[in-house]
């Protein structure tokens, strides 16, 4: 098998480029999707911070529904929306004129978007066994 080939040797041509879109958020994502980090999503979800080692797998799957948010645009899309807010915000600066986009935070003690089910299904996805395969399938992870 070759390096970008799949196990019946179709050649997965953008495979690379795939998975860095996945693992890397795309600039100008925190402006089209309610994003938080980690920490805030812990404290909208449970109420607290963070504990080490105890909410390591939980962090995880957090920082994965937020990745998986981004991804779900295209970069084009993206970059050209994070284009429009740097242009209003130069074009209102030069009059002195404060932009009329409303604030993208704080966000509110709750879960207002559902990165709960996010998370579950995340990890559902990772946990879970197919009974054909070592996978289950999009339909199977997206019941909850």
């Amino acid at each position: 098998m070759k390096a970008h080939e799949d196990y019946k040797g179709n050649l997965w041509f953008k495979q690379d480029k795939h998975e860095y879109r996945l693992n890397h958020a795309v600039r100008g994502a925190h402006a089209v999707i309610p994003f938080q980090c980690e920490d805030c999503w812990m404290l909208n979800l449970e109420g607290r911070l963070p504990v080490a080692k105890l909410d390591d797998t939980y962090k995880m799957m957090i920082r994965r529904a937020n990745l998986d948010a981004m991804a779900g645009r295209a970069e084009s899309t993206i970059k050209a929306h994070a284009d429009t807010i740097m242009r209003t915000a130069r074009n209102c600066a030069s009059f002195g004129k404060t932009p009329a986009y409303e604030p993208m935070g704080p966000h509110p003690l709750k879960d207002t978007c559902g990165m709960g089910l996010a998370v579950e299904m995340e990890y559902y996805g990772v946990t879970a066994k197919g009974r054909i395969a070592d996978h289950i399938q999009w339909d199977s992870m997206r019941k909850p």
